[in-house]
């Protein structure tokens, strides 16, 4: 059996009865390195700016989410 840290709880508790928590407070997040656009060339530097530019050309990244994109149009896993 594998326990898991509840650190509300302060003790360890049985994997199948962990429930996380959504942490209390705002969740930040890094700003993107600056990066060239595949699609026209310009510089992207921030995540405004390739929302944006996403929106403007009808694409998305499918970056981390390519595994489920594979699964879910064609009906196959990618190994890792």
């Amino acid at each position: 059996m594998r326990f898991i840290w509840d650190k509300h709880a302060k003790t360890f508790v049985p994997r199948d009865e962990y429930i996380w928590r959504r942490p209390k407070g705002p969740l930040v997040m890094k700003d993107i390195d600056p990066f060239i656009s595949p699609i026209d060339r310009r510089e992207i530097t921030s995540r405004s700016q390739l929302r944006a530019h996403e929106r403007s050309y009808g694409v998305r990244q499918i970056g981390n989410d390519m595994n489920d994109y594979y699964q879910n149009t064609l009906g196959v896993e990618l190994k890792r």
